[in-house]
């Protein structure tokens, strides 16, 4: 299965490879210049990793470099979905083939990763990474948006008589958790599904949420 990955990287210009190759480590070319790998930098934000932005190329544009992954085994499995903040699926960067195993996304500011871990009861987590920026250092903001069991995602009603001994506060913050849970559901719906499909592909060899 491949390993998740979910990084900070940069995009240097019209510059000649020879060049950048003798400083940083090219993930990949684009029409207009290469992407870089950063160096880890020495001062942490928030206990994440953080980058070193060279100051030499302060104008980098930064991307976040990131790929679907997981799969599943005989007894457990887990996967990763890689979608925007629309819940819609991106266009892969790189891909080995049509049906391919690998695909990495290069997205600008935001991404959304949609994680099923079968091993606990298929329970979904949904999280924001934003690129954070202070001089030139960089790092990885994550914020979760929703975390519960897969079977709980965006249920279609509410009855508060499945629930006869709670009061009416218990009720009433069990139904506005029914109702979030139906709001992520409509953006994220699918990408959850994928990911629940996915921890369940045994030993996956291809791509289940791509463009």
């Amino acid at each position: 299965m491949i390993v998740q990955t979910i990084e900070v990287v940069a995009k240097i210009k019209n510059s000649n490879r020879e060049d950048v190759e003798s400083q940083f480590k090219i993930i990949g070319e684009v029409n207009d210049g290469f992407i870089i790998e950063l160096p880890e930098a020495e001062k942490f934000e928030e206990g994440k990793k953080t980058y070193q932005i060279p100051a030499e190329f302060s104008e980098l544009e930064l991307f976040i470099y990131c790929n679907e992954s997981g799969g599943g085994m005989q007894k457990r499995g887990d996967a990763t979905i890689i979608c925007g903040l629309s819940g819609r699926p991106l266009n892969p960067f790189w891909k080995s083939s049509p049906n391919g195993v690998y695909a990495y996304f290069l997205v600008p500011v935001e991404i959304v990763t949609v994680i099923c871990d079968r091993r606990n009861i298929s329970t979904i987590t949904i999280e924001s990474h934003r690129i954070i920026r202070e001089n030139d250092i960089a790092w990885l903001r994550t914020k979760q948006i929703w975390k519960g069991l897969f079977k709980n995602l965006g249920k279609k009603e509410f009855d508060e008589r499945n629930y006869p001994l709670y009061g009416k506060d218990r009720i009433s913050r069990k139904r506005r958790g029914y109702e979030r849970s139906q709001k992520i559901a409509r953006r994220f719906g699918n990408a959850a599904r994928a990911a629940f499909k996915k921890s369940n592909c045994y030993h996956c060899s291809h791509l289940h949420y791509v463009q």
